[in-house]
């Protein structure tokens, strides 16, 4: 592998947020992601005019293949960074898994194998064993992708500084800051959220339903947070208190959802989603999920059907929508939350550093 080109650094630190955040949700070190994204595309250098590579089958940053991956493709997301990398990251924990299940490899060989796989699939690291590489293209893939993630990983020293939600005491909070709070005057007592519930407000900007939020008038309409079209959330009610979004509704056979429910609001019609909205949603709701023992997240039409249609048709629940069934740290892959140690760990053992 050559030395990395500043274009290919300064394209790693423009994605650093979106790959910090997927890395977290897998349980992957960052910068084995973006060893990954370097060897398939160099950041998008490699790619053509309309985002392809591998004579046309290798689809944006991450290669997603079409000849394996036809259903992903067909949307049309794998142009959008977020979606290619959430996806391909999810593909690598597969096939960490599959090997894990089908093999005897451990530790940092189970680690160096999945990422081969990435290359090579499942089936050819395994019937490439021990030397898992022999099945990759130029049969040093996954060693390459740690020799480059070892000269990226300090583009991800600063960890903090990425889109991270947390809850607190019942309170958003984005990178270790309260999310802004505009208390709402409609709400009811305390309870214990279960749920999720997805709206629209049927506006294009913030000021109004902003306003109508929380403002003490008739209507007694409130909700927890408000997701604006640019990202920026706002939370209007503590998690834990009762708030009014979902009116007369059932789910699975439970009336009155407002009393064991999170009421999220999103700024629009609902026919265009804008990404970072979109980010902004599924960041929340992991939040939401690791701070709760939420079994469920639906549109409000949902559970007022024939009354309300939001979230609408066009809510992109495959893309945020990515909450691992487990909140918790995979055990078998404890060792891959270690960061650039790890890396450290298999560069010596297979590179002889």
């Amino acid at each position: 592998m050559g030395r990395l080109t500043e274009q290919e650094i300064e394209l790693c630190k423009s994605l650093k947020r979106i790959i910090s955040n997927v890395a977290r949700r897998h349980d992957w070190p960052p910068e084995v992601i973006a060893g990954i994204i370097s060897r398939e595309s160099k950041f998008g250098i490699l790619l053509d005019s309309n985002g392809k590579g591998d004579r046309g089958h290798g689809h944006g940053l991450m290669q997603i293949d079409d000849r394996s991956h036809a259903a992903f493709i067909s949307k049309g997301t794998w142009r959008n960074a977020a979606d290619n990398i959430e996806y391909g990251t999810a593909v690598l924990s597969d096939f960490h898994n599959y090997l894990e299940s089908h093999t005897s490899l451990k530790g940092a060989d189970l680690e160096a194998a999945a990422i081969a796989s990435f290359n090579a699939g499942p089936g050819g690291v395994i019937k490439a064993l021990p030397n898992w590489d022999a099945a990759t293209t130029g049969k040093d893939y996954s060693s390459d992708v740690l020799v480059r993630a070892a000269a990226l990983a300090p583009v991800f020293a600063g960890v903090d500084t990425m889109d991270t939600f947390k809850v607190v005491g019942h309170l958003l909070y984005k990178n270790g800051k309260q999310v802004p709070f505009r208390l709402s005057p409609d709400h009811g007592g305390f309870i214990t959220p279960t749920l999720i519930v997805i709206h629209y407000t049927d506006t294009s900007e913030l000021k109004s339903p902003l306003s109508w939020l929380t403002k003490k008038d008739d209507t007694e309409v409130s909700a927890h947070l408000i997701i604006d079209k640019n990202g920026e959330v706002y939370q209007l009610l503590p998690f834990n208190v009762r708030a009014y979004h979902a009116g007369v509704s059932e789910y699975d056979g439970r009336g009155s959802v407002n009393g064991f429910s999170i009421g999220i609001e999103n700024v629009g019609t609902g026919d265009v989603w804008p990404d970072a909205q979109v980010e902004a949603n599924r960041d929340v709701i992991s939040a939401l999920y690791d701070a709760y023992e939420i079994e469920d997240t639906v549109g409000h039409s949902s559970v007022s059907p024939g009354r309300k249609v939001d979230p609408g048709p066009n809510y992109p629940w495959d893309r945020v929508m990515t909450i691992p069934t487990e909140t918790q740290p995979d055990p078998t892959k404890s060792a891959m939350v270690a960061g650039v140690g790890v890396i450290i760990a298999i560069l010596r053992k297979w590179l002889g550093a």
